[in-house]
Protein backbone atom coordinates (compact mmCIF):
# COMPACT_ATOMS: atom_id res chain seq x y z
CA UNK A 1 0.00 0.00 0.00
CA UNK A 2 1.09 3.59 -0.83
CA UNK A 3 2.80 5.75 1.84
CA UNK A 4 2.58 8.81 0.17
CA UNK A 5 -0.51 9.98 1.34
CA UNK A 6 -2.27 9.49 -2.30
CA UNK A 7 -5.07 7.38 -3.31
CA UNK A 8 -4.41 4.43 -5.94
CA UNK A 9 -6.96 1.63 -6.81
CA UNK A 10 -6.10 -1.53 -6.19
CA UNK A 11 -6.59 -4.46 -8.59
CA UNK A 12 -7.86 -8.17 -7.42
CA UNK A 13 -5.20 -10.65 -8.52
CA UNK A 14 -8.01 -13.35 -8.97
CA UNK A 15 -11.33 -14.63 -9.11
CA UNK A 16 -14.70 -13.47 -8.23
CA UNK A 17 -15.50 -10.09 -7.11
CA UNK A 18 -18.19 -8.63 -5.40
CA UNK A 19 -21.33 -6.88 -7.51
CA UNK A 20 -20.74 -2.97 -7.15
CA UNK A 21 -22.81 -1.62 -4.16
CA UNK A 22 -23.60 1.14 -1.90
CA UNK A 23 -24.78 2.09 2.07
CA UNK A 24 -23.32 -1.49 3.23
CA UNK A 25 -20.79 -2.05 6.20
CA UNK A 26 -16.98 -2.36 6.30
CA UNK A 27 -14.56 -3.83 8.82
CA UNK A 28 -10.67 -4.41 8.58
CA UNK A 29 -10.70 -7.88 10.72
CA UNK A 30 -6.74 -9.10 11.67
CA UNK A 31 -6.79 -12.81 12.42
CA UNK A 32 -3.60 -13.48 12.35
CA UNK A 33 -0.52 -10.65 12.89
CA UNK A 34 0.43 -9.49 9.27
CA UNK A 35 -2.53 -11.04 8.20
CA UNK A 36 -5.46 -8.37 7.06
CA UNK A 37 -9.32 -8.71 5.73
CA UNK A 38 -11.53 -6.00 4.90
CA UNK A 39 -15.12 -7.60 6.00
CA UNK A 40 -17.95 -6.07 3.67
CA UNK A 41 -21.99 -6.79 4.30
CA UNK A 42 -24.92 -5.97 2.66
CA UNK A 43 -26.00 -2.94 1.11
CA UNK A 44 -27.47 -1.89 -2.06
CA UNK A 45 -26.92 -2.97 -5.74
CA UNK A 46 -26.97 -1.29 -9.04
CA UNK A 47 -30.85 -2.03 -8.91
CA UNK A 48 -31.52 -0.95 -5.39
CA UNK A 49 -32.11 -4.59 -3.99
CA UNK A 50 -30.72 -4.70 -0.35
CA UNK A 51 -27.92 -8.00 -0.02
CA UNK A 52 -27.23 -10.25 2.44
CA UNK A 53 -23.82 -11.59 1.81
CA UNK A 54 -20.84 -11.32 3.35
CA UNK A 55 -17.21 -11.08 1.19
CA UNK A 56 -13.58 -10.81 2.22
CA UNK A 57 -11.27 -8.93 0.90
CA UNK A 58 -7.25 -10.36 1.80
CA UNK A 59 -5.12 -6.87 1.19
CA UNK A 60 -2.13 -8.89 1.67
CA UNK A 61 -3.00 -11.23 -1.55
CA UNK A 62 -5.37 -9.35 -3.32
CA UNK A 63 -8.20 -12.25 -3.55
CA UNK A 64 -11.77 -11.56 -2.80
CA UNK A 65 -14.01 -14.52 -0.92
CA UNK A 66 -17.43 -14.89 -0.91
CA UNK A 67 -18.30 -16.71 2.15
CA UNK A 68 -21.63 -18.90 1.63
CA UNK A 69 -24.26 -19.69 4.49
CA UNK A 70 -26.31 -21.83 2.23
CA UNK A 71 -29.89 -21.42 3.09
CA UNK A 72 -29.64 -20.86 7.19
CA UNK A 73 -28.42 -17.12 7.33
CA UNK A 74 -29.77 -14.79 9.39
CA UNK A 75 -28.70 -11.85 7.87
CA UNK A 76 -31.67 -10.25 6.24
CA UNK A 77 -31.02 -8.15 3.06
CA UNK A 78 -30.11 -5.02 4.13
CA UNK A 79 -28.83 -1.78 3.42
CA UNK A 80 -27.92 1.24 5.64
CA UNK A 81 -26.55 -1.09 8.67
CA UNK A 82 -23.85 -0.57 11.08
CA UNK A 83 -21.08 -3.07 11.61
CA UNK A 84 -18.18 -3.36 14.16
CA UNK A 85 -15.48 -5.89 15.16
CA UNK A 86 -15.08 -7.24 18.45
CA UNK A 87 -11.99 -9.86 18.74
CA UNK A 88 -12.80 -12.25 16.52
CA UNK A 89 -17.03 -11.32 15.89
CA UNK A 90 -18.55 -8.85 13.25
CA UNK A 91 -21.66 -7.52 15.29
CA UNK A 92 -24.13 -6.26 12.96
CA UNK A 93 -26.77 -3.55 13.87
CA UNK A 94 -29.69 -2.24 12.29
CA UNK A 95 -30.14 -0.92 9.03
CA UNK A 96 -33.20 -1.21 6.47
CA UNK A 97 -35.07 -3.67 4.78
CA UNK A 98 -37.39 -3.07 1.42
CA UNK A 99 -40.02 -1.86 4.08
CA UNK A 100 -38.56 -1.10 7.51
CA UNK A 101 -36.03 -0.15 9.67
CA UNK A 102 -34.39 -2.62 12.02
CA UNK A 103 -33.47 -2.55 15.38
CA UNK A 104 -31.88 -6.16 15.51
CA UNK A 105 -28.46 -6.79 16.74
CA UNK A 106 -26.45 -10.26 14.97
CA UNK A 107 -23.20 -11.81 15.44
CA UNK A 108 -20.84 -13.73 13.26
CA UNK A 109 -18.07 -15.57 14.50
CA UNK A 110 -15.33 -14.71 11.87
CA UNK A 111 -12.96 -17.37 12.41
CA UNK A 112 -16.31 -20.35 13.02
CA UNK A 113 -18.81 -19.30 10.67
CA UNK A 114 -21.35 -19.40 12.98
CA UNK A 115 -24.45 -16.83 13.40
CA UNK A 116 -25.73 -15.72 16.84
CA UNK A 117 -28.05 -13.54 17.60
CA UNK A 118 -28.22 -11.08 20.93
CA UNK A 119 -30.82 -12.85 23.16
CA UNK A 120 -29.64 -10.66 26.12
CA UNK A 121 -32.16 -8.75 27.63
CA UNK A 122 -30.98 -5.01 26.76
CA UNK A 123 -32.08 -1.98 25.43
CA UNK A 124 -32.28 -1.85 21.65
CA UNK A 125 -32.22 1.91 20.06
CA UNK A 126 -35.31 2.33 18.21
CA UNK A 127 -35.19 1.54 14.83
CA UNK A 128 -32.08 3.34 12.59
CA UNK A 129 -30.45 3.96 9.41
CA UNK A 130 -27.73 6.02 8.23
CA UNK A 131 -25.49 6.19 10.84
CA UNK A 132 -21.80 5.06 12.36
CA UNK A 133 -20.21 2.69 14.79
CA UNK A 134 -17.23 2.49 16.41
CA UNK A 135 -15.19 0.66 18.85
CA UNK A 136 -12.75 2.69 20.94
CA UNK A 137 -9.97 0.43 23.49
CA UNK A 138 -11.21 -1.77 25.44
CA UNK A 139 -14.03 -2.70 26.89
CA UNK A 140 -15.69 -1.72 23.47
CA UNK A 141 -17.59 0.77 23.04
CA UNK A 142 -19.96 1.22 20.41
CA UNK A 143 -21.42 4.79 19.02
CA UNK A 144 -24.19 5.14 17.22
Amino acid sequence: FPKNNKWVEIKPKSGKIPQGRANHSAVIWQPSLGNEIMVISGGLNQTMDRLNDIWFFDLNKLIWEEIAFGEKIPFIPRSEHSSILFQDSLIIFGGRTQIKELNDVLILNLRTMKWGISSEPCYHPSPDKSYLSSTHKKPVTSLY
